[in-house]
């Protein structure tokens, strides 16, 4: 369990935590599960009273916090002085061009940047993909409206595929147009649009 920092984003009331702590207001925070995978110390210096360390952590994780509550443990105090983020999710660090970069790139010609842009769908490419099966539900698609449940399938055509409540999918025409991200709702035993793509 860990204890947001006052400077934060987190949301309280409504309103990001930070902005109370502008105001001089202090609010009792009620920890929250974070999970640490995998925590590693690189670099010790007694000199500098500096610890360099790679950690592998759930999300809403504040690395802050936890270096706060290391100090408190050892009863020494700290604080994080440099934080580098090296991975979320697929992206990683390694694969990530400065603003120089992409301007050598861009003297190259076009083409030489567009081919490390990563496209939209590879970008969500964990979500299902599921595709309408009629003009008129590309139609209904186009335009962001609901789907019922029949007129969407898995993109092989399996018109039976399993949705659960609240799953999110990719959305495609039924010619293969990737287009939105749908959310599925069971009560109405349909789909509802939660980003289009155009």
């Amino acid at each position: 369990l860990q204890n947001p920092p006052m400077y934060s984003a987190l949301k309280i009331k409504g309103r990001k935590l930070y902005e109370y702590a502008r105001q001089g207001i202090t609010l009792e925070i009620q920890p929250r599960p974070v999970r640490i995978e995998n925590l590693e110390i690189e670099e010790i210096d007694l000199k500098r009273k500096e610890v360099v360390f790679e950690v592998t952590c759930s999300k809403g994780t504040y690395i802050r916090s936890l270096c706060r509550d290391m100090g408190e443990k050892l009863g020494c105090g700290a604080c994080m002085t440099e934080l580098v983020r090296l991975k979320v999710g697929a992206f990683d660090i390694a694969h990530a061009w400065t603003l120089a970069q992409i301007q050598e790139m861009a003297a190259c010609g076009e083409e030489e940047v567009l081919r490390h842009i990563v496209p939209v769908e590879e970008m969500l490419s964990d979500y299902p993909e599921f595709k309408t099966t009629d003009a008129f539900s590309d139609k209904m698609l186009a335009n962001g409206n609901w789907l019922p449940r029949e007129q969407v399938a898995t993109s092989g055509g399996d018109a039976s595929a399993v949705l659960k409540d609240g799953m999110q999918v990719r959305m495609y025409s039924s010619t293969g147009n990737f287009t939105a991200i749908y959310q599925y709702v069971a009560v109405k035993n349909s789909l509802k649009n939660i980003k289009m793509f155009v």
